[in-house]
C-alpha cells in the first residue's frame, strides 16, 4: 500500500513540476529577450556605420535570396545595397571610396560571399524585407541587423534550456545564458549582417543534443542528424560544436565497448555520430555542387 500511495503522490505531482517548469521557462524566455533587444538594439543605433567584416556583401546576399535570387560566381551585387551602403559608410578606412548619399545608381560589385549557404541569408532576408516594407526608405540593412536579436535570443535559449537539461536551477541556468550577449564577439556578430549571427544558436543546439543523450537517455540518431544539417545550412564552420559532440560521442562508444561491454550502446552512439557526420556532408558537399 505504500508503494501504491508513494507512485499516486509522485503522479500528481508530476503536472505541477511540469507547470513550474514551464513558468520558469517562459519567465526567463522574457528577461532574455529584453536583454538581447537593449543590448543589440543600442549597438545598432550607435554604430550605423558597416562592420568592415564583408557586412555589404552578407547584406547583399541577404537581400538577393529575399528576392528570390541566389548569388554565384560572377554575379553582381543590388544597387539597393550598395545606394544603404554609400550612406551607411564603413567603420575603418578602406581603399575603396563610396560614393555619395543618394547616389541613383551607385557602382556595384561581385558578391564574393557566395560560397556560404544560404539559410541564414534566407531567414534573416525575409524577415528584413518585411520590415523593410512596413518603413518605407531603404532601412533594409538596419532591419537585417535587428533580425540579429531574435538569432541571439534564439542561442541565449537554447543555452539556457541546455543547461537545464543538466539538472541545474533556473535561475543559475538564466543567468549562465545571460553572460552570452556579454560576450564583445558575440554582441557584435549579432548587431551586424553575418552569419556568424547564428554561431550561437550552433552553440546551444550542440549543448542540447549532448544533454539529450548523456542525462535524458535518449540516443536516436535522427534529431542530431537534422540538428546538424540545420546549423550548417547557415555556415559551415557553424557545425563545428556538433562535430565535437560526435568526437565525444565516438570516444563514448569506445568506452562502452571496450571497458562496459555494452555492444547496444555503443552501436548506438555511433549511429549518433554517423548522423551528425551525414548531416555535415550533406550540407557541405551538395552546397559545393550546387
Amino acid at each position: 500500500m505504500d508503494q501504491v500511495a508513494a507512485v499516486i503522490d509522485a503522479e500528481s505531482t508530476r503536472p505541477i513540476a511540469r507547470s513550474n517548469r514551464n513558468r520558469s521557462t517562459l519567465l526567463a524566455g522574457a528577461w532574455l529577450a529584453l536583454l538581447v533587444g537593449v543590448l543589440v538594439g543600442t549597438a545598432v543605433a550607435r554604430a550605423p556605420t558597416l562592420s568592415p567584416f564583408d557586412e555589404g556583401t552578407h547584406a547583399d546576399y541577404a537581400y538577393q535570396v529575399a528576392h528570390g535570387h541566389i548569388p554565384h560566381a560572377g554575379s553582381l551585387g543590388a544597387v539597393e545595397i550598395s545606394r544603404e551602403e554609400a550612406c551607411h559608410g564603413v567603420s575603418v578606412p578602406t581603399r575603396t571610396r563610396l560614393p555619395p548619399c543618394g547616389t541613383p545608381d551607385p557602382p556595384v560589385g561581385e558578391n564574393y560571399n557566395f560560397g556560404h549557404p544560404p539559410l541564414y541569408y534566407a531567414i534573416t532576408g525575409v524577415i528584413a524585407r518585411l520590415a523593410d516594407a512596413a518603413v518605407p526608405g531603404g532601412h533594409f540593412v538596419t532591419a537585417a541587423r535587428l533580425v540579429g536579436i531574435g538569432w541571439l535570443w534564439a542561442g541565449a535559449m537554447a543555452l539556457f534550456l541546455a543547461i537545464r537539461a543538466f539538472g541545474v536551477p533556473a535561475r543559475y541556468a538564466t543567468a549562465g545564458a545571460a553572460l552570452l550577449p556579454l560576450v564583445p564577439g558575440v554582441l557584435y556578430a549579432s548587431s551586424t549582417v553575418t552569419n556568424d549571427a547564428a554561431a550561437a544558436v550552433s552553440g546551444g543546439v550542440a549543448l542540447l543534443v549532448l544533454a539529450r543523450i548523456l542525462v535524458r537517455g535518449r540516443a536516436g540518431w535522427l534529431v542530431p542528424a537534422v540538428a546538424t544539417f540545420g546549423v550548417t545550412a547557415t555556415k559551415v564552420l557553424n557545425a563545428l560544436p556538433l562535430l565535437v559532440v560526435a568526437a565525444v560521442l565516438s570516444v563514448l562508444a569506445v568506452v562502452a565497448w571496450r571497458r562496459d561491454g555494452d555492444q547496444i550502446r555503443a552501436r548506438a552512439l555511433l549511429k549518433v555520430v554517423l548522423g551528425i557526420g551525414a548531416g555535415f556532408v550533406l550540407v557541405y558537399q551538395g552546397w559545393a555542387l550546387f
